[in-house]
């Protein structure tokens, strides 16, 4: 027994040094400490560290605690037999949760008090930068009227904390109460609202309702801003089979105002409704009439899609803040592969019809085309787009014309796009590959574009595009290669191969080129400053005349090779200043040929000009030449000389032998040229305008002048009259006086001399008339010649040179003889057929004289019947000797 005591006593003594160990040395009560942060944090599931407990006035209790080493906490009241009375105190500077941490004052005062299977808690204070109140009642593991109210917290903090993005910065409301929250069943409602003054931008206000019964959520909410209204109703959530189900309402009244939020320029109002539903993803559909027609989009968490039918283009392109140059109505479909960044688009456009702007009013100036008025009946779009690349084929077509961009790719990265152009409207076409990019531009230019192109511009011509261009800049070669050259008055066939270069604003641009065209070489370089031309150098050598000439709408003008060397300081359509250097070599005009030197001194509105040619036998220099733009009018001096006309037959006819004048050009409206001309003898005044010349002759040489035609020459005289000459009728008229006028020799003074002894020769006659019209290659005329003893009539005079015939009657009286005749046959050799009736009659009448007396003949002829046997006697005579001569 006494050992037993022993061991008791020795027991208590050692249990009485333990608890004093424990509890009255800091070693010991470190180790309760320790004992009992172990058990707390064990039960409680957080970080709990116990810093302190005062039990010396049990069961009045204190302790100070550390949770989650942010969270200060001092708890003090009565603890007896599991009932607890106690008030506590809550603070920390940090807020921390299992994914952030973040600056927060926390400061509550709070109350639990209860059984320990019964305890109400509350609690109210300072945190998440507002205030927070709190109740429930904690049974065991079941929570029951909870009551949780937040005003007036920060809600960035608060999404923060419940492992969310905060959508909504600004002080939000939250009311959450639940009747009863435990493992098998939880019922209660959640409001929650907010205000955010700057939700992009955007002066917002959320509410949000959510019912939970268990497993079943209900939910709805709203969001207004003065410019969008989004209504989310009807939601129903299963948590169990995680679906969930609500319809929805969005009404944007101005998009512009939604820029941060959509992170593009939107304009005009938009509204739509449709459902939501989300099972192991999210899905929306929709359904809007905003731009015409209907769009139906699906958004399945993967991808989006979109259907419509008859939206109208314009008012998409209004939406998206563009400049719409196509007014249609799209048909078709899109879809966008989120995963992926995918994009497919495929859409009809009906109705197609192109908006008026820069480039169709530019076609309609250019090309007299109203490309508005068009209707493109075969359009489509279909694009691709991936990876920062699209790829696109759109045509806009009818049965007039096409407009085609074929296997477009776009590089976004490199902001780079490649594609192959058709274009073709009536008359006109281009068709080819083109380039462009701004990757590798500096960052001072990147409003520049690097822009290749290799096609072909109507059909025929082949052109090269190399360099960058910009809204004001160029700095571009170009290569142009074609088998034709046009012009505005026609086109030619022609080899052309032209290589230059573009460089400077589009204000002042600088324009270089040369190469091979017309079968010559070309050289040409100019500024360019809107609409004027300015240090402008033009070469052209050995190029062909006439294609030139063709080209400028004179394709009757001289042939050869030419050279031309042009200089302007300026020129423009109001004013010029320059210098232009013509010469042909090896030309020909009308078949003969041609050497030609002319220069142009152009100032301002007038034209001064000179110019040298050899046209065959002719010398032609024209000097003081003057034209004057403002009046079109126009004036030089001219010279021609020529030894033989004969060369020149192709050009003026057939007319033989020298000559020489000079005189002057004019033109106003029409043209005019004065002129004399000596090389007849005498002058000849000649004046061509209204398409009649008129022409003075002044002692002129008949002879000397009737060389230039290749008619026998039978006159010599001096000549005083006119001629005049209707180019519309192609008729000539002579008015002549003839002075001194005497035969040449000639077949018809032959058969006069032999036939009659008449020396026709020897006969002037001082004053004599020649009339005579040539009109479609036939001379009529009539020529008088008398003296006082003698006369010659040469009338009904009709050669034909076309025929190569004469007829003419002459009636001939000289040197005692009188008779008549005929000229007819071939102009080279003519024929003359005498009437010898009067010849006879006229020796009877001497032979008579010599027997009977004058007087007697003349009294016998007078009595009745008194001639007849005298004409008798010269017909049969006339007869007789016609038979042989």
């Amino acid at each position: 027994m006494r050992i037993l005591l022993k061991y008791l006593l020795i027991a208590f003594i050692f249990i009485f040094i333990f608890i004093s160990y424990l509890f009255f040395t800091n070693s010991g009560q470190k180790t309760v400490y320790n004992i009992l942060s172990f058990v707390a944090t064990h039960k409680a599931g957080v970080d709990i560290e116990v810093k302190h407990i005062n039990l010396h006035q049990y069961p009045y209790v204190w302790a100070d605690v550390i949770v989650e080493e942010q969270y200060v906490m001092h708890i003090d009241g009565f603890m007896k037999k599991r009932h607890f009375d106690l008030r506590y105190t809550l603070h920390s500077s940090c807020l921390k949760s299992d994914i952030c941490t973040f600056d927060d004052e926390i400061n509550i005062i709070g109350k639990a008090t209860g059984w320990s299977k019964n305890m109400k808690i509350t609690g109210e204070g300072a945190a998440l930068d507002g205030n927070v109140s709190y109740a429930f009642v904690k049974q065991h593991h079941i929570f029951k009227d909870i009551d949780l109210k937040l005003h007036d917290v920060n809600s960035s903090k608060l999404f923060s904390l419940l492992e969310q993005k905060p959508l909504f910065k600004g002080k939000a409301q939250s009311h959450i109460h639940f009747d009863v929250i435990e493992k098998a069943h939880k019922e209660g409602t959640i409001d929650y609202q907010v205000k955010d003054k700057d939700f992009y931008g955007l002066d917002a206000a959320l509410k949000m309702h959510i019912s939970v019964n268990d497993n079943n959520h209900t939910f709805s909410t709203k969001l207004i801003t003065p410019e969008l209204r989004l209504y989310i109703y009807g939601g129903k959530y299963n948590q169990e089979k995680k679906y969930a189900h609500a319809n929805y309402t969005l009404e944007a009244k101005d998009l512009s105002r939604l820029e941060k939020l959509l992170h593009a320029k939107l304009k005009g109002s938009f509204h739509t409704h449709g459902e939501m539903i989300y099972d192991k993803g999210i899905s929306i559909t929709g359904v809007s009439k905003d731009i015409g027609g209907v769009l139906h989009f699906n958004f399945d968490n993967k991808n989006l899609m979109l259907l419509f039918k008859n939206v109208s283009f314009v008012k998409l392109m209004h939406m998206l803040n563009t400049k719409a140059i196509l007014d249609a109505n799209a048909t078709g479909q899109a879809t966008y592969d989120l995963a992926n960044k995918e994009l497919y688009l495929n859409t009809q456009l009906l109705k197609a019809k192109l908006l008026p702007s820069n480039i169709t009013q530019t076609v309609e100036k250019k090309f007299h085309f109203k490309l508005t008025q068009q209707i493109f009946d075969k359009s489509h779009i279909v694009m691709h787009y991936k990876e920062k690349k699209l790829t696109s084929d759109i045509t806009l077509a009818n049965d007039l014309m096409r407009l085609t961009l074929k296997n477009t790719k776009i590089n976004a990265s490199h902001n780079a796009i490649d594609t192959y152009i058709d274009i073709q409207i009536p008359h006109h076409a281009v068709q080819g590959q083109l380039y462009a990019r701004t990757d590798d531009i500096g960052a001072k230019k990147l409003d520049d574009v690097y822009v290749k192109f290799d096609g072909t511009v109507e059909k025929h011509y082949q052109v090269k595009l190399d360099g960058l261009v910009s809204e004001r800049f160029v700095n571009m070669d170009y290569v142009l290669s074609s088998a034709r050259l046009p012009s505005p008055m026609c086109t030619i066939v022609d080899d052309i191969n032209l290589s230059g270069h573009l460089s400077g604003s589009f204000t002042r641009l600088y324009i270089s080129s040369a190469g091979t065209a017309m079968d010559g070489h070309m050289k040409f370089s100019a500024i360019k400053r809107k609409e004027r031309w300015e240090d402008v150098v033009l070469d052209l050598k050995n190029i062909h005349a006439l294609k030139l000439f063709t080209l400028l709408g004179q394709p009757t003008f001289p042939s050869g090779k030419a050279t031309i060397a042009a200089t302007f300081d300026y020129f423009d359509t109001q004013d010029r200043k320059g210098h232009l250097d013509y010469q042909l070599e090896h030309g020909k005009y009308k078949k003969l040929p041609l050497q030609l030197h002319a220069i142009f001194d152009i100032r301002h509105k007038d034209i001064l000009f000179a110019s040298n040619a050899k046209l065959s036998t002719a010398d032609i220099n024209i000097t003081k030449g003057e034209y004057h733009l403002d009046t079109n009018t126009s004036q030089a001096f001219y010279t021609v000389t020529t030894k033989n006309l004969a060369p020149l037959k192709p050009l003026i006819g057939a007319y033989l032998g020298a000559f020489t004048s000079s005189g002057e050009l004019h033109y106003n409206k029409n043209l005019q040229i004065r002129g004399l001309s000596n090389s007849f003898g005498g002058m000849v005044d000649y004046l061509y305008k209204k398409e009649m010349l008129y022409i003075d002759l002044e002692k002129v040489s008949l002879g000397r002048f009737m060389r230039l035609f290749p008619y026998p020459q039978m006159l010599d005289a001096q000549v005083n009259g006119n001629i005049n000459y209707d180019y519309k009728q192609e008729k000539l008229l002579v008015r002549t006086d003839l002075n001194n006028t005497r035969f040449l020799n000639s077949d018809l003074v032959e058969t006069v001399f032999q036939k009659s002894g008449v020396n026709m020769l020897k006969e002037v006659f001082p004053y004599s008339t020649l009339h005579a019209s040539y009109q479609k290659g036939i001379v009529l005329g009539d020529i008088v010649l008398k003296n006082k003893q003698s006369h010659f009539y040469f009338t009904n005079v009709k050669m034909d040179k076309k025929h190569n015939t004469v007829n003419a009657y002459f009636d001939l009286k000289m040197q005692g003889q009188e008779f008549s005749g005929k000229v007819y046959g071939s102009l080279k050799h003519p024929k003359v057929n005498l009437n010898m009736q009067k010849l006879i009659r006229y020796q009877m009448d001497k032979q008579l004289d010599t027997y009977m007396g004058k007087g007697n003949r003349k009294l016998m002829e007078a009595m009745p019947m008194g001639g007849v046997a005298k004409d008798m006697a010269a017909d049969m005579g006339a007869g007789f000797m016609g038979m042989f001569f």
